[in-house]
């Protein structure tokens, strides 16, 4: 054994009842811990292909074509190691081209099943768009399937800072730096509402954009009131240790 050598009997060996009835925090770190596995295996079986490309690819390649084939399973070696390798052959057509050539079967009265095969579907966001009557039409011959179900683990705090992130990040640098963890908003009651930003709704959401709305405009209306202070104080010679008492007394005069 050496140190590329994997032991997988230092690999933790539960039952699926086992696993089940593990403590909220060890089945987390567990979960946390067969995806970096995961993730490591697949980036070294990727470094690993890419190894064996360079080591034996160009002579592999060369053994196939030998044998008269572009394509297929050949064996060479290197010393006492059998190296097998195969090369499967990826068939692709040209849609446009098929779709007149389909054409010009059914012109000449022939089906086009004996040439082709077709796979017909609707895209879900098509179907999802169509009117009703539209939809109805299609319905008898559409038939929904669960999909394999999938998990992801990360305590309450944890996740929602993560989450937090990842939208400050998709929303990129500029604006996501200042999305707040919280919103407010004034109620149809006129009451301030503080809450969790991932707890409010859209419409809430909406209701804070127009509450900042009118703050800024409040905002903007309070400096440009000071700003024209500041300036009728220089047009009448005030100095900058004068009080606004002082300057008020000599602006109306």
């Amino acid at each position: 054994m050496n140190n590329l050598t994997i032991n997988t009997e230092t690999l933790p060996k539960l039952s699926v009842s086992q696993l089940a009835a593990l403590p909220q925090k060890d089945i987390q770190e567990f979960d946390i811990s067969l995806a970096i596995l995961l993730t490591w295996v697949k980036l070294s079986r990727d470094r690993l292909n890419t190894a064996l490309e360079q080591r034996y690819g160009e002579q592999a390649r060369t053994s196939l074509l030998e044998s008269g084939r572009y394509f297929g399973v050949t064996h060479i070696s290197d010393g006492d190691l059998r190296v097998t390798y195969e090369l499967p052959k990826r068939v692709s057509w040209d849609q446009p081209q098929l779709a007149q050539i389909a054409e010009r079967i059914v012109a000449a009265g022939e089906r086009i099943q004996d040439y082709m095969d077709i796979d017909l579907s609707v895209s879900e966001s098509r179907f999802n768009n169509w009117p009703p009557a539209l939809k109805e039409q299609f319905a008898t011959a559409r038939t929904v399937k669960p999909g394999k179900a999938s998990f992801r683990l990360a305590f309450i705090q944890e996740h929602t800072k993560t989450l937090h992130q990842s939208l400050q990040a998709k929303l990129g640098s500029f604006s996501g730096e200042h999305l707040t963890t919280t919103i407010r908003y004034l109620d149809r009651g006129g009451n301030v509402v503080d809450k969790p930003l991932f707890d409010a709704s859209l419409d809430e959401v909406a209701f804070a954009i127009q509450t900042f709305a009118s703050e800024s405009s409040a905002l903007h209306r309070r400096r440009s009131a000071l700003e024209n202070l500041y300036t009728l104080a220089r047009e009448h010679a005030c100095l900058g240790q004068d009080t606004v008492g002082q300057i008020a007394l000599e602006v109306t005069k």
